[in-house]
């Protein structure tokens, strides 16, 4: 057993990694950007996005939908991202006032809302007992609050160089959280079919959020909504542990899935407000509708796609 989990560790630290340099530069930009990301400027002379929103819808339970299980295992993953992301991004060049620091508080905090927090509660149980298996305790969506609380947010934000260690520290439990969404995710093993849909209703909630922070030609309008869908795209891929497929029907498709979210990850920066983009929800959405038909038509089991 002690093999087993020396592997679920293995498999997880890989699957976090998964992904990072593509985007790492699209991730600096935005850490970078987000002290200036929260302006409420007004954006004039937009229209705003008019159209038919496409992809795998996502409403099962996940104590009997694994599909369902892995899109509530990348909400939490995209918004814990965000969440992190938010913190990085902030880097005052004096001490902060007691009003500014309130403020980013908030914002920070605001990552993780009411959503975020009944999927954890959600698939909290779900993910004990299937830990419980491979002889692993811990918990997910104590975690979770933990990251919501005064004390936490205070330490992660703290400008005093002489307690970086208190920054770590706080900076830590955003990453055991992580970690160990991941080490679940590689538990439960998605097939090609549920990683499909799973990424596919993803990059649909991302859609829903980019219609509404990006105008119809394209200018960012909400700020804070694109950072949660830019998110939520990226996360999407994660949701993938195996990177191994039984053969060329579907290495190509899910090959080229994976370039098409670099592709749009990469048109949506800079994370700007007011800034004109590439793409918009239409293009999300196409995505989204892209994947749920590949995801469909992978059979259930993966043993059977090549037989």
């Amino acid at each position: 057993m002690k093999i087993v989990n020396i592997v679920l560790l293995t498999m997880a630290t890989l699957i976090a990694g998964c992904g990072a340099e593509s985007n790492e530069s699209d991730a600096g930009v935005l850490s970078g950007q987000l002290a200036e990301m929260q302006s409420t400027t007004s954006i004039t002379n937009t229209s705003a996005w008019n159209g038919v929103p496409s992809g795998y819808i996502s409403d099962g339970d996940p104590k009997s939908d694994r599909t369902e299980l892995f899109v509530r295992f990348g909400q939490i993953l995209a918004a814990t991202t965000v969440y992190r992301r938010r913190a990085e991004g902030f880097r005052p060049r004096t001490t902060p006032a007691p009003e500014q620091m309130q403020k980013q508080i908030a914002h920070v905090a605001a990552a993780i809302d009411d959503q975020v927090r009944a999927s954890s509660a959600a698939i909290a149980p779900v993910i004990e007992a299937k830990m419980h298996e491979v002889k692993q305790t811990f918990m997910i969506h104590d975690l979770l609050l933990g990251l919501t609380q005064e004390q936490q947010l205070q330490d992660l934000l703290n400008q005093d160089r002489s307690k970086r260690d208190v920054q770590q520290k706080a900076r830590q439990n955003i990453f055991d959280l992580q970690s160990r969404l991941y080490s679940a995710i590689v538990a439960f093993f998605p097939s090609r079919h549920e990683f499909m849909l799973a990424s596919s209703a993803l990059i649909r909630e991302a859609g829903d959020k980019m219609a509404t922070a990006v105008s119809s030609e394209g200018v960012i309008v909400d700020i804070d909504l694109l950072e949660q869908a830019y998110s939520l795209i990226d996360l999407s891929v994660k949701l993938d542990p195996k990177n191994v497929t039984f053969c060329e029907s579907q290495r190509a498709p899910i090959r080229n899935h994976k370039s098409a979210i670099d592709e749009l990850l990469s048109a949506m920066v800079p994370l700007v407000q007011g800034q004109k983009i590439k793409v918009t929800a239409s293009e999300a959405y196409e995505l989204a509708a892209r994947a749920q038909a590949i995801g469909e038509g992978f059979p259930k089991k993966d043993s059977n796609q090549c037989s």
